[in-house]
């Protein structure tokens, strides 16, 4: 029982910062993790906070990018659309080849005609959601726009209907740039199950209702799972399940059993009582892909 008991206290460490080389004993009077923090410094929330307003209650996926944060593990300060394009074209080959981001930009197919005409481009979005329904189409996408961006000039790109913007509109309070969404019936905001399972900073994160087809794998003992997020944090990544799970150590195994998951998702550690387990990434892109193309075995059930 004690090396499961090290396992729970380990997770909250390295889900919150990093396991140490020795973990101490459990201790009984030990109070629970706090609560997961939805607003980082400065009292702004975290992108994936931000998007879920925008996405439709029955959505089936959303995968939220934070380029602020990428740029922030990069080293690479502040970028923007005026900065010289070979610095630009070095972060975005950086972020697809060193991070777990889950897109490369959106505005990339027309960055260079968005700066020419507009002043902005994809290095002015700090983020970006896009959503998918039940058979992995995607259905439309917000922009995160850094709020030094005229509202007028996003204004003014949309009703050119320069490539992907054609057709979207801009919200100026938020300064985000919205496609194909419509929440106007009930949004993710609006469910608490969804909520709770984001908010935490991360470079990426990737939100999805249901399990996974288990795929011929050993299921038993896994319970049902109805919403769950995967978020990537520099080198560690966490798997939210939602609290109080007894199935988390099985979930586990049947990960570690996966030869590809297992390749890049190591040092897996799991907390039953806040539902998270948590894994170190030994090849972030890697590790993004793979979750992106929903091979994320502790999610699986039958």
């Amino acid at each position: 029982m004690l090396p499961r008991l090290t396992l729970a206290v380990c997770a909250a460490t390295l889900l919150l910062g990093g396991c140490a080389e020795e973990i101490p004993p459990p201790d009984a009077d030990q109070p629970p993790p706090a609560a997961v923090e939805t607003v980082v410094a400065g009292g702004v929330p975290e992108p994936a906070v931000l998007a879920l307003p925008y996405v439709p209650a029955d959505a089936a996926r959303l995968e939220v990018t934070d380029f602020a944060r990428v740029a922030v593990q990069l080293g690479v300060e502040d970028p923007t659309s005026q900065d010289p394009a070979a610095d630009r074209a070095a972060f975005e080959r950086r972020t697809t080849a060193e991070t777990a981001a889950l897109t490369d930009g959106t505005l990339l197919p027309v960055d260079e005609q968005l700066v020419q005409r507009f002043g902005f481009g994809q290095a002015d979005v700090t983020w970006e959601a896009h959503v998918f329904d039940e058979d992995g189409t995607e259905t439309g996408f917000v922009l995160g726009i850094d709020r030094v961006v005229d509202p007028e000039a996003l204004a003014r790109a949309v009703e050119a209907g320069v490539g992907p913007l054609a057709g979207a509109s801009v919200v100026a309070e938020d300064s985000v740039i919205v496609q194909g969404l419509d929440a106007s019936g009930g949004s993710y905001a609006d469910d608490p199950a969804v909520v709770a399972l984001v908010g935490a900073p991360s470079i990426s994160t990737y939100l999805t209702r249901g399990c996974l087809d288990p795929d011929g794998a050993d299921v038993s003992g896994l319970d049902d799972l109805q919403v769950w997020a995967m978020s990537f944090q520099g080198g560690l990544a966490t798997a939210t399940l939602g609290p109080d799970r007894a199935d988390l150590f099985d979930r586990l195994e049947v990960a570690e059993a996966s030869t590809s998951f297992a390749r890049s998702f190591t040092d897996g550690v799991a907390d039953p009582s806040t539902g998270r387990i948590g894994f170190r990434l030994s090849d972030p892109p890697a590790a993004a892909d793979l979750v992106a193309s929903g091979d994320v075995p502790v999610a699986y059930c039958d």
